[in-house]
């Protein structure tokens, strides 16, 4: 409901790109690290295999496609939560806010942030699976953990958190022996080889990614900056001063002296921002996807351990604990809903640009070359062969950005 207005979005930026890849890439392309410049992400681009063969030229298509995985994550949220709570009411409540949460909306109506959702969805049934093992002795839930964690890896490289977040399992169980802390700590062996063979990979290609050539991505104060600021966004607080000491000491708080299942997801949320916390220019949106996962099971579990304490007043604090959870509910979903609608306005530069062209050129020949205006600095000249692509259907087409003359930017 709250992201239906997202089907009717087009697309942007990178969005061609990925589907143009899909018609010229091979195979050794998709699977060689050495052929990878910016990131080692195959699935992503197996995915956009499969999305373009089944959607075409059809963007409302993508956009579906994104809105069905952020609800199989939702629903993945939904038993990962009930599992760690013990309860299925705080995961299903959980499930709901995680998929209402507005701070990353940007993950859900970007065709090319389909990488987040992916990887978080498996990251969530890694570790799920990982604590339904640990609880039952399940040798084929262990398995299909590790094959989880190996697909997350493969969608983003931020997927690595995965393995302190199954560390962490034992502090939302409270005390244990010591003998099963260390059985549990051996089981994650598996995990650790994995995780060292994706940090290498990860290492060799992305110290070619501009961001980090550029000193971009880099250690600093602007981590904790940043990590405040992706706290305030997912507690739909203000960006002010005062907004971000109160939900950085409400968060504190929680993680230190609230029930161990609430710790555990409040150490989800800061583990799963740190990957991203290293960005100097601020965190984008998408990144917070993961991150939402720790926070809308936290609030939940909250919130459920509040209906308990109200029910002891009998039907008035039932009545009470039913209005705040609806109150909380409703406003992170009206907050989606303007941000969704403000995702509406990203692809307008590129639209603009694209129509341009198309009076200029109403009907070029397949596969032609097309002599161009240089784009406006929004869309940029990188964007410009595989946009027109799209925009005329053509994989085969090829453009020729003239210069500007004196005065024109080109078309607006």
């Amino acid at each position: 409901i709250v992201y239906g207005r997202s089907r009717g979005l087009g697309l942007w930026a990178d969005d061609f790109q990925w589907v143009d890849n899909a018609y010229h890439a091979t195979t050794a392309d998709r699977w060689n690290p050495f052929r990878h410049g910016h990131f080692y992400r195959p699935l992503v681009g197996v995915y956009f295999d499969a999305a373009v063969a089944s959607c075409g030229w059809s963007a409302p298509c993508f956009h579906t496609l994104n809105l069905v995985a952020h609800w199989l994550t939702s629903l993945a949220v939904c038993a990962l939560a009930a599992a760690v709570a013990d309860s299925f009411p705080a995961g299903l409540l959980a499930g709901v806010l995680f998929a209402a949460q507005p701070g990353p909306v940007e993950a859900v109506t970007w065709v090319s942030a389909i990488s987040e959702v992916q990887a978080t969805l498996a990251v969530v049934v890694a570790v799920w699976l990982f604590h339904r093992a640990a609880r039952r002795g399940s040798r084929g839930a262990y398995a299909a953990s590790i094959v989880a964690y190996v697909v997350a890896l493969l969608t983003h490289e931020s997927a690595i958190v995965a393995l302190p977040l199954m560390a962490l399992l034992p502090l939302a169980d409270g005390p244990q022996p010591a003998a099963r802390r260390r059985a549990r700590l051996l089981r994650l062996m598996p995990y650790v080889i994995v995780t060292a063979i994706s940090l290498g990979i990860a290492v060799v290609v992305n110290a070619r990614n501009y961001v980090v050539t550029e000193g971009e991505y880099r250690a600093g104060l602007h981590i904790m900056t940043n990590i405040a600021q992706a706290l305030v966004s997912l507690a739909v607080a203000r960006r002010n001063l005062l907004g971000v000491l109160v939900v950085v000491a409400a968060m504190a708080a929680a993680g230190t002296i609230a029930p161990a299942r609430v710790r555990y997801f409040v150490w989800w949320t800061v583990v799963a921002l740190a990957p991203f916390s290293l960005f100097r220019f601020g965190l984008p949106s998408r990144y917070l996807y993961l991150a939402a996962v720790g926070f809308a099971s936290m609030t939940a579990v909250l919130l459920w351990w509040l209906r308990g304490s109200l029910m002891r007043r009998g039907a008035v604090g039932l009545a009470l604990w039913t209005l705040v959870t609806i109150g909380v509910i409703a406003r992170s979903a009206v907050f989606t809903i303007r941000n969704v609608r403000v995702s509406a306005a990203a692809s307008r530069p590129f639209d603009a640009y694209a129509a341009e062209i198309l009076t200029r050129e109403p009907h070029p020949n397949a596969g032609a070359t097309l002599a161009v205006p240089a784009p406006p600095a929004a869309v940029g000249e990188n964007i410009v062969e595989t946009l027109l692509r799209w925009t005329y259907r053509d994989p085969e087409l090829r453009v020729d950005i003239q210069p500007m003359s004196g005065g024109d930017d080109g078309p607006r």
